[in-house]
C-alpha cells in the first residue's frame, strides 16, 4: 500500500499553512503579509470601512491595522478547506485573540476566503472577516 502524500494532499497543508501564516504575520505586525495578496485581490474587515481592493489598499488596509497598540492573531474550533484545480477556500470560526500589555482577550471571529495557487504557493484573492453578530 503506497501512503506517499498526493500532490491534493500537498496543496491542502500548504493552504492550511497560508491561512495560518496569515495569523502569524498579523500577530508579528509585518507588513509583507501584504505581499502574499494577488494584485487585485479584494477584503473586508469586521468594522463598515474596513474595504480593500488592489495591492496598494491591501498594504493600506494591514498598515492601519498593524499600527494599533493591539496585536491580533486568530485560532480555529472549525476549519473547513477545499480545492479544486488552482482555487482553494476556506470558511474558519473561532476567536480574535486581541493583546495589549501581554493580556489577550477572546472574541469570536468567522473568516472565509479564496485564494489562487501560482508559483508554488498559494495567495490572497478575497479576505472577509467579521465578528458574529
Amino acid at each position: 500500500m503506497n501512503m506517499a502524500p498526493t500532490d491534493a494532499d500537498w496543496r491542502l497543508g500548504a493552504l492550511h499553512a497560508a491561512i495560518e501564516r496569515l495569523s502569524a504575520r498579523r500577530f508579528a505586525k509585518d507588513i509583507g503579509l501584504a505581499d502574499e495578496f494577488e494584485p487585485d485581490a479584494i477584503g473586508a474587515g469586521s468594522e463598515a470601512a474596513d474595504l480593500f481592493s488592489g495591492a496598494e489598499a491591501v498594504r493600506q488596509h494591514f498598515a492601519t491595522n498593524m499600527d494599533k497598540p493591539h496585536t491580533v492573531r486568530w485560532v480555529w474550533d472549525l476549519l473547513e478547506t477545499r480545492i479544486e484545480g488552482d482555487i482553494g477556500w476556506f470558511f474558519a470560526q473561532g476567536s480574535a485573540m486581541v493583546g495589549l500589555d501581554g493580556v489577550e482577550s477572546p472574541v469570536p471571529f468567522r473568516f472565509s476566503g479564496v485564494l489562487s495557487w501560482r508559483d508554488g504557493d498559494w495567495r490572497w484573492r478575497l479576505l472577509h472577516g467579521a465578528e458574529p453578530a
